[in-house]
């Protein structure tokens, strides 16, 4: 019963999707031999182009197209190369040109292929191509040609038809191809290919990662997921050239699998348009109490791209360290963010969306925790679908212990924060306590609870963030500056939605607060196990 409800599922979703042949179906089962074509510069500025082989199947049950340039039904191939270092997994690679298929050899590379000829890939039969002919620009073309939901390609008007130079009208718009040999040979050796610089290679601890993705028409998107294959090599700087050995085995599906304790999850513009991917790494807490969270997002092959990202961050939480990175290298068109009513949104600069077969980053600090939730991306252009697509994702929605703002001296104040399994004031908590970092070895000092907020000087720019009454818990600071203060939680019903609001105070002779003390940062404390994310 559970089957047939699930082919159901399967089937429907696969007649709402426009144009989709049932039994069509690519699946890449090698991608390897990651090679450097040729370099510009001296090391370690220059610049490479690489390029990589790649073996495609047809597990399906239809015959795949396969007419090469200027014929527009056949599969196109992009290409991407990424790192992982220093807690984020970026791509490194330009844009790089897509590779046109022009031939395929109906190989039985995995199964019994009877189909003959060479403009069409049939059941069980395979094709090649090697690193050389991925790279040749001869079959190279500007992704921004393709619509990668339905791998649509149009002859006419294209980097085939204008040529390299521009051969000017009419036969640069007349379907005809004007790209030629003697054209590409004339490039430099790396215009077009995998462009990687030597300072994103040169990286001391990064892990590297080549992959690829098939792009089939009127393939059902239910089965696009193994026309990905990416694998980890290793970056070798030979005294001339790079070279890459491969490390492990390459696997299908987005390559932002390989980034290591972050999570991913993807989403579709329904069965109007293609898919994104949003893997999400948190760090923390630090002795602030703040974490970090690093955002990537791959486009696979939303053909609109998106131009903004939405995710919701409480309105009183921290947010510091605000990050950004795409390929181009252009400031003035990086994304913006904006954090007001609940929501931190990153907006596109100019001409700057997120474009298939790209990933962009995203970063930040704040006190806010990691719930299940899920952010947004709207669509940078018209057309069909929705406005935006929602994708579930770790988000920064809870904001357990709101921060009531800095203590004194200015600069240099304790810090305090929330500690625990967890660190909050769930019921019952046993394990609940704050901590107290930043104070003279030794020093002593209180921790002052007190049952609402207020906001009182008490000497210079020192602020006094509690009203009476008081509740003082003494602490002693250990040999390197940090006291603890058991505020144990107990099982009361009724304090569920209450809040406890807390600053610490060392006691120094001479210190800013009232000429005795050194001040806290403040924390509301809220108290239940069945709290709203943000207060």
């Amino acid at each position: 019963m559970r089957c047939s409800i699930l082919w159901v599922l399967l089937t429907s979703s696969l007649a709402a999707q426009p144009g989709a042949i049932p039994g069509m179906d690519a699946q890449l089962i090698r991608v390897t031999d990651v090679t450097a074509r040729g370099r510009i510069g001296a090391f370690p500025t220059g610049l490479n182009g690489l390029s990589g082989a790649i073996t495609i199947c047809n597990p399906g049950t239809v015959t795949i197209p396969w007419l090469a340039p200027m014929q527009e039904d056949h599969p196109t191939y992009a290409f991407l190369f990424c790192r992982a270092a220093d807690g984020r997994f970026e791509q490194i690679s330009d844009r790089s040109y897509v590779k046109h298929s022009f031939s395929s050899q109906n190989a039985s590379g995995c199964g019994v292929c009877t189909t003959p000829g060479r403009t069409s890939l049939g059941p069980n039969c395979s094709d090649t191509y090697s690193a050389n002919t991925n790279g040749d620009r001869f079959f190279l073309g500007p992704a921004g040609e393709v619509d990668p939901w339905l791998n649509a390609w149009g002859a006419v008007g294209s980097h085939f038809d204008r040529g390299e130079p521009d051969v000017g009208p009419p036969e640069n718009a007349d379907g005809a191809r004007s790209l030629t040999r003697l054209q590409t040979g004339a490039l430099d050796p790396v215009t077009h290919r995998i462009e990687v610089g030597d300072a994103d290679l040169d990286v001391t601890g990064g892990r590297f990662f080549f992959a690829a993705q098939a792009l089939v028409a009127r393939e059902p998107e239910a089965v696009r997921e193994d026309n990905m294959m990416s694998v980890e090599v290793a970056a070798i700087w030979s005294g001339l050239e790079w070279r890459f050995a491969e490390l492990g085995t390459a696997t299908h599906g987005c390559v932002l699998q390989h980034w290591t304790d972050a999570s991913l999850d993807s989403a579709t513009n329904g069965s109007d348009d293609g898919r994104f991917y949003v893997a999400v790494k948190v760090s923390g807490p630090d002795a602030r109490g703040l974490r970090r969270y690093e955002y990537a997002i791959h486009n696979r092959d939303n053909t609109r791209g998106a131009a903004a990202l939405r995710l919701p961050l409480c309105a009183r939480a921290r947010l510091e360290d605000v990050s950004f990175r795409d390929i181009d290298g252009v400031a003035s068109n990086d994304w913006a963010a904006v954090h007001t009513g609940g929501e931190l949104v990153f907006v596109a600069g100019a001409g700057n969306a997120l474009e298939w077969n790209t990933i962009y980053n995203f970063g930040f600090t704040t006190d806010a925790t990691p719930t299940a939730g899920a952010v947004s991306l709207d669509q940078a252009r018209p057309g069909p679908g929705a406005a935006s697509v929602t994708v579930p994702a770790r988000v920064p929605s809870t904001l357990a212990n709101p921060y009531l703002g800095d203590g004194c001296p200015r600069g240099a104040f304790p810090t305090l924060t929330a500690t625990g399994s967890p660190a909050r004031a769930t019921m019952p908590n046993p394990t609940f306590g704050l901590r107290v970092a930043g104070m003279q070895p030794g020093a002593t000092g209180a921790v002052i609870l007190g049952a609402t907020s207020g906001t009182a000087g008490v000497g210079g720019s020192c602020v006094w963030r509690l009203a009476p009454p008081y509740h003082a818990v003494p602490i002693l600071a250990d040999a390197s500056g940090v006291a603890a203060a058991p505020v144990p939680v107990p099982l009361r019903p009724k304090l569920e939605g209450a809040s406890v609001f807390a600053q610490a105070a060392e006691l120094t002779p001479g210190g800013p607060a009232l000429t005795e003390a050194n001040l806290s940062n403040g924390l509301e404390i809220r108290i239940g196990n069945a709290l709203p994310g943000c207060n």
